[in-house]
């Protein structure tokens, strides 16, 4: 026996009710797609405090950093952006 009814059977079911009971299965359904579909965790990578940018990736630069440039600040800022 099949027991399977189409989402356009459904729509049509639906199409039928009051506003009020509309809204009613609305915020049940966003309520239950929104447990769901929660974000992943964003973990940011962990870098030691002694990091040291590499030659190679100093070279790809327009040219010396700045004096005082805080790269571990640089890369915390990126990952914040990123992760939005």
């Amino acid at each position: 026996m099949n027991n399977a009814i189409s989402i356009d059977t459904i729509l049509n079911m639906l199409k039928m009710l009051s506003n009020d009971n509309k809204k009613w299965i609305a915020e049940h359904l966003y309520a239950d797609v929104a447990t769901e579909s929660k974000p992943a965790e964003i973990a940011f990578p962990k870098l030691p405090r002694n990091f040291k940018v590499s030659d190679k990736t100093l070279k790809q630069t327009a040219g010396n950093l700045p004096k005082g440039f805080d790269v571990e600040k640089e890369l915390n800022m990126m990952w914040e952006e990123f992760a939005k």
